[in-house]
């Protein structure tokens, strides 16, 4: 039984809402939790309507996802600023997911997406039940780029029939979707593209302008820590008598005024030159402040506008406001232009239902709207939702946190995400996960979770009051939506790097991307994940396998030049100066009758033929000098050795046998040998020694039993087999 402080350390590491929930400051957390969860609502609302029109399901199903899982995640999750909703990518994914089933009515479209939400949903919380957020290791962050950026691509083609105002019948086949796409632009209704068009532009001067409002708001905040530290750096060092001679020029720090800083009209961040220095410390600090906020300032072109948005913080959080609303802009534009032109000109989203959803048990729609005979078919894509979902959470998480200076816990990640869409399945959500730039967004002004809470309030707003007017919302803007955002997913500078650095780590990236494109999202996880594994098979197939020689003191180490003095950390045997010092400085003598090797990696099915053959081509050099006792393994540096190479080795041990030689493990891991002591591959061995006194073997006093195990020396395994 767990005492109080045990349990109480349980739950809170389980619920991570039991953490910051109680340590919550009203006044010092909760004005940015609103603004973030107010600017990540006014994005999410239209997010959610293109992204439910990607999956093929009415505009509501996307607002129940966004209304439930930011409630829930918040609870489980470990992320601070993770906005879990629908995604692009994992939209698009259940999207040809749905598209694959034979589905004949929008009702058991939905059900089947409801059902993957909540198959996913257990499927990720059973993997945090049992700790399996190590399953992030299995890709390469090489491959999963490959798969990303091929993702992106597909979700840019799957958006240009909505924005051009056609269908297509092939959405799932790469090549087969752009000879669709070119066959059919004649097609192209002229309103929808240029509302398109219109939306794009607005859409991008928006993201740009955001960008340079960012280096605005991060130089201010620069400026403002700075100046702080000069406070306490004047009031910890007064002037001394020795300070009076201190160039007042050179402080740029204002130590007196609280006023922050100002821009010169070329943009170059400049701190106002007033009051007295405490200290040279202080215009040290002064020094460095200068130098941070040249590093931080933004580019020439906006120097007027910085200066007039510094002075004025509220119209920098009101155009900050303004540029994160870019998508609600184009929205509300296109719905004015959606009732004025009507469903005869623009592909109108229609009717959205107004409302809270009604809740439901995912699985009675089994047997009923979704035959029995799919269960196997949605068991599958379901592991490969909770697959996808969870690694490009945790990518993002990750790098949100170790941007704010903490860490997240992968297995509660998966708990977090899991028990979103577990419960989103009772409100009729679809399957969903961590956005890319809702979060990037979320992180700048969030101090808790509860910003995601405030996000789905202002969603179940926008359901009750606002579902009329979402029926004039022509397709065009939300596909531009999509179309931006899957535009910054796409990243070609990661394989032009790796061409040059990492040609083998390139193929890899190029095998990920191009068996996405070729073979579509589902397949193309397995064809990520195997070019992965093809990676480090070719990293690990052909180590290096050193032949090592005996030093005076009896200790074994590699064969070097004779005028290598010094030896790396960590490549010397038994010699080994733990310390990383200088070893021995003769170099080792080669043994003439037996073998020693070492391989510094772990023996298993894709290298052990390669230490054999190295084994075997080391025991015919030394042959030519004379006879050959055997060879012995130094497996100091094997942390395991599987099956399929043990078998290997017994065989090759019956072919030494036959040639009178003897194959040996020496230095082998406590937790390694009993494996291979019970395979028969290495069982401790005993030899007679005889003494110098008696002839009789029988006689106790004059002959020795001489026992060798898998983890004794070299030295020892080398007498033992002088023993023959």
């Amino acid at each position: 039984m767990l005492d109080p402080h045990q349990r109480r350390a349980f739950w809170r590491k389980r619920l991570p809402i039991l953490n910051w929930l109680p340590q919550y400051d009203l006044r010092r957390d909760l004005k940015h939790d609103v603004i973030a969860g107010f600017t990540v609502g006014v994005m999410l609302v239209p997010q959610e309507m293109s992204l439910a029109a990607m999956m093929g399901v009415p505009g509501q199903y996307g607002l129940y996802t966004a209304a439930i899982a930011p409630l829930i995640y918040p609870i489980f999750g470990s992320s601070r600023a993770l906005s879990v909703a629908n995604a692009s990518e994992g939209s698009l994914l259940v999207g040809v997911m749905l598209h694959s089933v034979d589905i004949h009515t929008v009702a058991e479209r939905v059900a089947t997406g409801i059902l993957l939400t909540f198959l996913s949903g257990v499927l990720m919380v059973l993997g945090g039940l049992v700790h399996q957020g190590g399953l992030v290791s299995f890709f390469s962050r090489t491959s999963m780029n490959g798969y990303v950026t091929a993702t992106a691509v597909l979700i840019v083609l799957s958006q240009i029939p909505p924005w051009l105002g056609f269908t297509l019948s092939t959405p799932n086949l790469t090549v087969l979707t752009a000879i669709e796409i070119a066959t059919k632009l004649p097609e192209t209704n002229p309103n929808s593209l240029l509302l398109g068009l219109f939306s794009l532009l607005v859409l991008a001067l928006c993201k740009s302008f955001r960008a340079q409002l960012q280096q605005i708001a991060d130089a201010r905040a620069c400026s403002r820590n700075l100046l702080r530290a000069s406070h306490d750096s004047a009031s910890l060092n007064p002037p001394h008598e020795d300070d009076s001679d201190v160039d007042e020029a050179a402080v740029d720090v204002q130590l007196h005024d609280s006023s922050d800083v100002r821009t010169s009209n070329t943009g170059t961040w400049q701190l106002k030159r007033t009051g007295r220095a405490g200290s040279s410390r202080s215009a040290a600090v002064a020094d460095r402040a200068c130098l941070m906020m040249q590093q931080t300032a933004p580019s020439p072109d906006v120097g007027f506008l910085a200066n007039l948005l510094t002075q004025r913080p509220r119209a920098l959080f009101w155009c900050t406001l303004l540029c994160d609303s870019g998508g609600l802009l184009v929205c509300v534009a296109g719905i004015f232009v959606g009732a004025s032109l009507g469903e005869d000109r623009l592909r109108l989203t229609g009717a959205v239902h107004k409302g809270l959803p009604t809740p439901v048990f995912p699985p009675a729609a089994l047997g009923t709207l979704v035959p029995w005979d799919r269960v196997n078919l949605l068991v599958t894509n379901s592991v490969v939702i909770a697959i996808i979902f969870f690694m490009s959470s945790v990518a993002t998480g990750s790098k949100l946190a170790a941007k704010d200076g903490y860490e997240i816990s992968p297995n509660q990640e998966l708990l977090g995400l899991g028990f979103a869409n577990l419960g989103a399945s009772f409100f009729q959500g679809m399957p969903s996960c961590a956005g890319m730039s809702r979060s990037a967004v979320n992180s700048q002004s969030a101090h808790t979770p509860l910003a995601s809470m405030i996000t789905a309030l202002l969603v179940i707003l926008a359901m009750l009051f606002l579902t009329g007017p979402l029926y004039y919302l022509p397709q065009a803007p939300l596909a531009a939506l999509i179309l931006l955002s899957s535009v910054a997913l796409i990243d070609f500078s990661e394989p032009k790097w790796l061409f040059q650095v990492r040609r083998n780590e390139f193929f890899v990236w190029a095998g990920a991307f191009a068996g996405t494109l070729c073979v579509g999202l589902v397949n193309g996880l397995a064809v990520a994940l195997l070019a992965s594994l093809v990676d480090i098979m070719a990293r690990t197939k052909k180590p290096e396998v050193f032949v090592l020689g005996q030093l005076r003191d009896g200790s074994f180490a590699k064969l070097t030049p004779p005028d290598s003095a010094r030896q790396q950390d960590g490549e010397e045997g038994e010699g080994d100066d733990d310390d990383g010092q200088d070893v021995a400085r003769e170099r080792p003598t080669e043994l003439r009758d037996v073998v020693v090797v070492r391989m510094e990696q772990d023996l298993y099915f894709g290298n052990a033929r390669h230490l054999i053959h190295a084994i075997e081509r080391d025991l015919k050099t030394a042959k030519a000098r004379g006879r050959v006792l055997g060879a012995v393994i130094d497996g100091s540096r094997m942390n395991d050795v599987d099956a399929t190479a043990m078998h290997l080795l017994q065989e090759y041990q019956l072919k030494l046998a036959g040639r009178d030689q003897t194959l040996l493990f020496a230095n082998v891991r406590r937790e390694t040998e009993t494996a291979i002591i019970e395979s028969g591959l290495a069982p401790p061995l005993e030899r007679a020694r005889r003494g110098s006194a008696g002839e009789d073997e029988g006689e106790a006093t004059d002959c020795h039993l001489q026992r060798h195990r898998p983890s004794d020396s070299v030295a020892s395994a080398v007498a033992f087999l002088r023993l023959q």
